[in-house]
């Protein structure tokens, strides 16, 4: 299976080999520790080959990692109403790509500066750095993302805009190290997940939608 590298690496990988480089002429070990740094950089952008569940009424997760919360709130931003939540808090170790759960037109995008709390501490969805992306397909159905800064990660990216169409399952964009996504979907979701599901983006199905 093809595993490619995402772009957003050349910005930290071309000074780490030079580092390295310049180590190896100065202690081995010190190299050693550089290649090792490069190596991890490589991993941690890995862009992986994937084939999406063929289930029309499907909602896919956009990321990799941990459930570690579903719940219902009111969102303001986005639906203006009640809704579920669900939290997925990602490693350092996880694929920090970022997939669109449905197909349809980009509504709303908005980014918000703020803190950089860890990752996995509840309050970091309400207080963090964070990029929200809402969605809507052709038959109505609405779905946000949020994209919320840890305490490592320090830069969130997004790749698409209000006016945009995007498919399921496609890239729209990643959060540099380690983070937390949340996902709002409608009160009729039939959610597939719990809190301490391990899910992968473009593939797991958090819910699904009755047509």
């Amino acid at each position: 299976m093809r595993c490619a590298v995402a772009k957003e690496v050349m910005p930290y990988i071309v000074p780490s080999v030079l580092v390295t480089a310049l180590f190896f002429l100065l202690n081995i070990w010190c190299g050693i520790i550089g290649l090792v740094v490069c190596l991890y950089l490589l991993y941690f952008f890995r862009d992986p080959e994937r084939v999406m569940p063929e289930c029309e009424t499907a909602i896919l997760s956009p990321a990799d990692g941990k459930v570690v919360g579903v719940d219902y709130v009111i969102e303001n931003d986005f639906f203006n109403e009640k809704v579920c939540r669900i939290s997925i808090f990602l490693s350092i170790f996880n694929v920090h790509i970022n997939y669109a759960p449905i197909a349809g037109k980009v509504l709303y995008n908005k980014y918000c500066k703020g803190e950089f709390l860890p990752a996995n501490s509840p309050k970091s969805a309400l207080v963090n750095e964070n990029n929200s992306i809402g969605l809507c397909d052709g038959n109505g159905l609405k779905v946000l993302v949020r994209q919320i800064a840890g305490l490592i990660a320090r830069r969130v990216v997004c790749k698409i805009k209000p006016g945009d169409f995007i498919k399921k399952g496609e890239k729209f964009g990643m959060i540099k190290f380690s983070s937390r996504v949340e996902v709002y979907l409608p009160l009729n979701t039939k959610i597939k997940v719990k809190k301490g599901d391990i899910v992968k983006g473009k593939i797991s199905i958090l819910g699904e939608i009755p047509r």
